[in-house]
C-alpha cells in the first residue's frame, strides 16, 4: 500500500480552509489533508514532520506565504509548496517567492469560482505530488 501524501492547508480563513480539504480529500483517497491558520503554526507542523506539501496563502497576519515558503525550503528543501493569491505586483510577497524558486501559483477564491480553483490545486497535485510519486515507484 502507498504512503498517503500529507498536505497542509494554510489560510487564517479557516472556512475556506476546512471546504478545500473536504473537496481534496474526497477527490483523492490518497491524500490525507490538515490545516494550520497561520504560518506560525504552519512551520512548526512541518517542523514536526510528516508534511510532504503545503498549500498557503500569500496574505496571513502573523508570517506572509513568501517568508513560510522561504522558512520550509530552507528546513526541507524536498516539501513542495504552492501558494494561493489574489493579488499580483511587483513589490508583493509573490514575486518575493517567484525569486526564492517558488514554481505554483493558484489564484485565490476572490479571483475565480471554486470549481476552477479545485481544478488548478488538483492539477498542481497531480503535477508535483502525484508525478513524484510514480517517480518513487520506479527506484
Amino acid at each position: 500500500m502507498k504512503k498517503k501524501i500529507r498536505l497542509l492547508i494554510v489560510d487564517d480563513d479557516q472556512d475556506y480552509s476546512l471546504s478545500l480539504k473536504m473537496m481534496i480529500m474526497a477527490h483523492y483517497s490518497n491524500i490525507e489533508v490538515v490545516t494550520a491558520s497561520g504560518g506560525m503554526e504552519a512551520f512548526r507542523m512541518v517542523q514536526r514532520g510528516n508534511i510532504d506539501a503545503v498549500l498557503t496563502d500569500v496574505s496571513m497576519p502573523d508570517m506572509d506565504g513568501c517568508e513560510l515558503y522561504s522558512k520550509i525550503t530552507s528546513f526541507k528543501p524536498e516539501i513542495q509548496v504552492i501558494m494561493m493569491s489574489a493579488y499580483y505586483d511587483a513589490k508583493h510577497t509573490l514575486v518575493r517567492a517567484k525569486l526564492l524558486g517558488l514554481k505554483d501559483v493558484v489564484p485565490s477564491l476572490e479571483l475565480i469560482e471554486k470549481r476552477e480553483l479545485v481544478e488548478r490545486i488538483y492539477d498542481k497535485i497531480e503535477e508535483h505530488f502525484l508525478r513524484e510519486e510514480g517517480d518513487n515507484d520506479d527506484k
